[in-house]
C-alpha cells in the first residue's frame, strides 16, 4: 500500500485544524466569531513558547511572539477543549469557531507546535532557571539576549512553536495532547479558506444565511458555507457537511 492509502485510514489523523474562540473581556466568544467573519482576520493577541517573557505590551516593534492557535485534534473529539474539567485551564474555549484544512493551513503558515519537555531531568534542550545556560535552546535565547537584538534573530523566529510540557515545581504542563498548531502574527485569510465553521446547534441556521450575506456580493458564487456543532459525534458532524439538514440526521422517525 502507498504510505497515503495508510494514513487516509488512521482515524487518529484529522484532514483540519480548528481555531476555537473564547471569551475575552467584555466580547463574548460568539461575538469574537463574528468579528473574525467581518475582517477574515485572526488576532495574535498573546504571546507564547518558550520565550514569550521578550513580548513588549508597549511597544509593537517587541511583539514577535505572538500567535493565533489551532489545533489538530479529529473533529469527534474537539468537545475536549470546552468540557467542564476538574482541572484549570488558563483558556477557557468556547464551542465558535473556524476549520481550514491542513494544507490550506500549511499554505497559510500554520504549523505544528514542538513540545518540549521540562520535567527535572529531562530540560537539556531548554533550562531557563540555569544561570549558566547548557541548554542549546536557552543558549541561543541567551545569546541573542546579549546581543539585544532577540526580536529580529533567526531563534526568535523559531520559538514561538517550541512548547514546555512536563512537571517542574508547582506546574504541570501536559497540553501536548491538545495537538496545537501556531501562527505568528495575524492570521489572515480570504472567505474560501475556511472548511466549515463552528457554533452551537441552534445558532447554524442563523450563521450560515449570515456568512452567505456577508461574501455573496463580493463572491457571487461563494456557496452555503456550513456550520456544525463541535459537540456532536462524528457521524453528525459527516452528514451535516454533507449537507444534510438537522432532520436528515436524526435517528429517529419524523
Amino acid at each position: 500500500m502507498k504510505i497515503k492509502e495508510v494514513l487516509d485510514r488512521r482515524g487518529d489523523l484529522s484532514t483540519f485544524v480548528i481555531h476555537l474562540t473564547k471569551d475575552k473581556g467584555d466580547i463574548s466568544a460568539l461575538n469574537n466569531l463574528v468579528s473574525i467573519f467581518q475582517n477574515l482576520t485572526i488576532e495574535a493577541r498573546s504571546p507564547m513558547g518558550i520565550a514569550k517573557d521578550m513580548d513588549d505590551e508597549f511597544n509593537p516593534q517587541f511583539r514577535s511572539q505572538r500567535v493565533v492557535c489551532f489545533t489538530e485534534t479529529p473533529l469527534e473529539h474537539i468537545y475536549s477543549f470546552f468540557a467542564q474539567l476538574e482541572e484549570k485551564r488558563n483558556c477557557e474555549f468556547k464551542p465558535y469557531g473556524i476549520g481550514l484544512t491542513k494544507i490550506q493551513a500549511r499554505n497559510l503558515n500554520v504549523n505544528p507546535v514542538w513540545y518540549i519537555d521540562k520535567t527535572p531531568g529531562t530540560i537539556w534542550l531548554h533550562n531557563p532557571e540555569n544561570q549558566e545556560p547548557h541548554a542549546p535552546l536557552t543558549e541561543l535565547i541567551v545569546d541573542a539576549k546579549k546581543k539585544g537584538n532577540f526580536h529580529s534573530s533567526a531563534i526568535s523566529k523559531v520559538t514561538p512553536y517550541i512548547e514546555p510540557m512536563g512537571t517542574w515545581g508547582t506546574h504541570n504542563r501536559e497540553f501536548w495532547w491538545e495537538r496545537e498548531w501556531r501562527h505568528v502574527g495575524n492570521f489572515k485569510f480570504q472567505p474560501y479558506s475556511i472548511a466549515f465553521g463552528l457554533c452551537e446547534e441552534e445558532q447554524i441556521e442563523p450563521f450560515e444565511k449570515w456568512v452567505h450575506s456577508l461574501y455573496g456580493k463580493a463572491y457571487p458564487k461563494y456557496p452555503i458555507l456550513h456550520f456544525i456543532d463541535p459537540r456532536w459525534g462524528l457521524e453528525e458532524i459527516i452528514a451535516r457537511l454533507a449537507g444534510k439538514t438537522r432532520n436528515d440526521i436524526t435517528p429517529f422517525s419524523p
